[in-house]
């Protein structure tokens, strides 16, 4: 994939990170794998993270929800993309929401509806056409894996009631590659996993910037929160990791009070949109 799939063009550049390439649009800043494919499925099913991560999550998801439920007034319908077991859609439920989702690996799918939820087999892309809208549709660090944005983004956009949200979160690959600069310098000795993830497609606040005003979307892009604990197996026994991170989102985060969300030093990126509505004057 030569192409940009946010710009359209072929403006980039080839990097390597670990044993893949990756290619740079010299405009929006995407970093995406060339080939991008990556088996998500086989991934979750041989390690399955899900409820580790699910947990480390929690107070993320109760605060997504609070912030929807403020500007809603109210509980209402939710759609959770790549929702695994349902861990999200458990807070919505018990909160009020009316809780669906999609999800591309058949095991967990088939444990999010005992659950309680009604969820989908596969992705956005390949669902049949609806006349169901949603008040919050969520993508919990999914968009990374997903081969076309633009048309990822329109789709979800189209699913939205007219005062419907949008909420995105991914890992700010500005700073990933940061950290991973370091890691190379200081970390090898440690014997301490990178903590440097490279997805198929990683983005940045100026990569998000041009996705989202392609799709023509209000949007607001701030740092995201950071997960609770050590759900990847990073550091070894102790609390080292759950203290660097707690101490790096208070620093990250008065930075960005300070500057007025002109940086953004987290390692993930929150994203916020709703649909133009068109005036009637």
């Amino acid at each position: 994939m030569k192409t940009c799939p946010i710009c359209n063009v072929e403006s980039n550049e080839i990097e390597e990170h670990g044993e893949s390439l990756y290619r740079k649009c010299l405009i929006c800043n995407l970093l995406w794998r060339d080939p991008p494919h990556e088996d998500s499925t086989g991934y979750y099913e041989s390690v399955n993270p899900t409820y580790a991560i699910n947990q480390s999550k929690q107070e993320l998801y109760q605060a997504v929800l609070r912030k929807a439920e403020k500007y809603l007034s109210k509980p209402g319908s939710v759609l959770d993309i790549g929702c695994g077991v349902g861990g999200f859609l458990d807070i919505a439920k018990d909160r009020g929401w009316e809780t669906f989702g999609i999800e591309p690996v058949e095991q967990l799918v088939e444990i999010a509806n005992s659950r309680g939820h009604s969820v989908k087999s596969g992705v956005l892309s390949t669902q049949k056409k609806t006349s169901s809208r949603f008040d919050l549709i969520t993508y919990w660090d999914v968009l990374m894996l997903v081969e076309n944005p633009l048309d990822e983004i329109q789709r979800a956009a189209d699913l939205l009631l007219d005062d419907g949200l949008l909420f995105l979160r991914v890992r700010n690959h500005k700073v990933v590659r940061k950290i991973d600069e370091f890691w190379k310098i200081a970390g090898t000795q440690t014997g301490f996993k990178n903590p440097a993830v490279f997805h198929p497609f990683n983005y940045e606040t100026a990569t998000m910037k041009k996705l989202f005003a392609k799709n023509n979307l209000e949007f607001q892009i701030m740092g995201g929160a950071l997960t609770s604990g050590d759900a990847y197996g990073v550091g070894k026994k102790g609390k080292w990791v759950e203290y660097t991170k707690r101490s790096f989102g208070l620093f990250s985060s008065k930075v960005e009070q300070m500057s007025g969300n002109r940086y953004i030093f987290s390692p993930t990126l929150e994203t916020w949109a709703k649909r133009r509505i068109a005036s009637t004057g």
